[in-house]
């Protein structure tokens, strides 16, 4: 096996692994505090982190062939976006469904996530 195949297939398990771990972690804590503060907590751990890791590593937020070396306000807009809709609208509505329905389930409706993330990119990015 190819060793750029064998790591797909290791973050897959990865992200599969972190899902789980997000749905049996996530039905526990929204059933001792509202998923709203969950998140702000969550988010707040995870920006620190990422800005942390970002400085110690000089690391550059636009690619080098990006105009002007540095992001646009048009990608900053485009950057907000993904970010509310992909993250934080996400996870308000799973961790809000989590309440609704049990574990076990909330498990196989998130495993399909990465199917239907294949989906939406061959029907909507024409990606083979």
């Amino acid at each position: 096996m190819q060793i750029g195949l064998l790591l797909a297939y290791l973050c897959l398990i990865g992200a599969q692994t972190g899902i789980g771990l997000n749905v049996a972690i996530g039905k526990h804590i929204v059933g001792v505090m509202p998923p709203l503060l969950f998140l702000g907590i969550r988010f707040f751990v995870s920006a620190s982190m990422l800005t942390l890791m970002c400085s110690s590593q000089a690391f550059k937020l636009a690619a080098p062939t990006h105009p002007n070396q540095g992001l646009t306000r048009l990608d900053w807009i485009a950057m907000f976006f993904q970010g509310f809709f992909a993250s934080f609208l996400f996870n308000v509505f799973f961790l809000y469904g989590l309440e609704l329905t049990t574990a076990t389930s909330a498990g196989i409706i998130g495993a399909t996530l990465p199917a239907m993330i294949a989906v939406c990119a061959f029907v909507f990015l024409k990606e083979a």
